[in-house]
């Protein structure tokens, strides 16, 4: 995720080749945020504070990721 936020199509096919050679969805390149895993998806958020300005993460972030979803899944410590 963090390679795409700095559009860096060199680094992007490598990502998505090694996704794909150990087994990761396609569709998850293909189609986006869109059809990952609801919990997957969340991490979209903190990972392009993380790549833009890592100094503005903060509790939100984390009280986001640890918040049920709509399927009551949640993120833990």
């Amino acid at each position: 995720m963090a390679v795409s936020c700095y559009n860096c199509e060199y680094l992007i096919n490598i990502l998505e080749e090694n996704f794909v050679l150990n087994g990761g969805n396609i569709d998850w390149i293909s189609n986006g945020l869109k059809v990952v895993d609801p919990q997957i998806a969340k991490f979209a958020e903190i990972t392009e504070v993380l790549a833009f300005k890592p100094w503005n993460l903060n509790i939100r972030h984390i009280e986001y990721l640890l918040s049920k979803d709509s399927y009551g899944n949640s993120w833990s410590f």
